[in-house]
């Protein structure tokens, strides 16, 4: 009886430490961004255009950035987070692939693309495709 209440009345305690999570984080706010700059890109089709504005809704509290700011090395996915690298792939390529106009607040997307750049992102497609499958 007496070693019962010696538990009892020792406190335990239990602690919890977690991380806030925000939808306005880097990877979000490169996809925001990729998407605002193709927005408003002539190439782009007006079909996908559309489809575009349709899902720039979910990212209304996601900021955009400086393409030019991101370091894509410094990029690092993890498995909660794994879902978006090959988005942010595309985003990468995209973004990169960018030329500066002479012209003032416009973007000309290059209409070339380097060969190891492709077989770098068909690659990566391979890879992606072959774990969710």
């Amino acid at each position: 009886m007496r070693r019962t209440l010696h538990r009892f009345a020792r406190k335990r305690l239990i602690t919890c430490e977690y991380d806030e999570l925000s939808e306005n984080n880097l990877l979000n706010q490169i996809l925001k961004t990729t998407s605002m700059i193709l927005l408003v890109h002539a190439n782009v089709k007006e079909k996908y255009r559309t489809e575009l504005k349709k899902e720039m809704l979910f990212f209304s509290s996601v900021d955009t950035i400086d393409p030019h700011s991101i370091s894509w090395g410094s990029i690092l996915f993890q498995r909660n987070n794994n879902t978006y690298r090959m988005l942010i792939s595309l985003c990468q390529l995209v973004l990169e692939g960018m030329l500066m106009t002479t012209d003032t607040g416009e973007y000309r997307l290059t209409s070339l693309i380097d060969e190891q750049r492709m077989c770098r992102l068909f690659e990566k497609f391979i890879l992606e495709y072959y774990i969710a499958e």
